[in-house]
């Protein structure tokens, strides 16, 4: 990381526990990577710090186990993909990966305002999943089994199949770019 993108981040916390309204630039100081997990980090101490969040120490617990427990399948998807295309095409097919299942899953907008066919996909997605634990903890409500079954069988499915490439024969990659 540039120094001075490190000390323009903070900064910005700095200046969060004097002006509140400066949570929305802490957020976007936080660049593309904030959504992958570091986002989430920062996004806590801001809420605590401006924003006057109290969660019991238990619901902390459950979130950080929602949150590592959720982060397993794209982790497998994210292995998957370096398994089946080079370098090259990588990343731009995870970029395109994450855009598909945060929008699909509804955390950018709500389930309902999405056309049917999105919600019906949407719903087996494991961001979903995650964001409803995620919801029911943050609101003191038990668990639903139904949420954690289904990124459990996510879990699963996406373990067998990035096993399953990885012990196919060295055919070389589906993809490669172009050079």
């Amino acid at each position: 990381m540039d120094w001075r993108r490190l000390a323009r981040r903070l900064t910005l916390l700095g200046e969060l526990r004097e002006e509140p309204d400066l949570v929305q630039r802490a957020a976007r100081a936080g660049g593309p990577g904030a959504a992958a997990g570091g986002g989430r980090r920062a996004s806590g101490r801001a809420g605590v710090i401006a924003g006057h969040v109290s969660l019991s120490a238990g619901q902390w617990a459950t979130l950080a186990l929602i949150v590592l427990v959720g982060s397993i399948p794209f982790s497998f998807l994210g292995l998957l993909i370096g398994q089946l295309v080079d370098a090259q095409a990588a990343q731009p097919i995870q970029a395109v990966t994450l855009m598909l299942t945060t929008f699909g899953g509804g955390l950018f907008f709500p389930m309902s305002t999405l056309p049917t066919a999105v919600q019906t996909v949407g719903r087996a997605l494991p961001s979903y999943r995650m964001s409803q634990l995620g919801q029911e903890a943050i609101a003191g409500q038990a668990l639903s089994a139904e949420h954690m079954v289904a990124l459990a069988g996510a879990v699963t499915a996406l373990g067998v199949v990035v096993l399953a490439a990885w012990r196919r024969p060295a055919a070389g990659l589906w993809w490669r770019s172009p050079r």
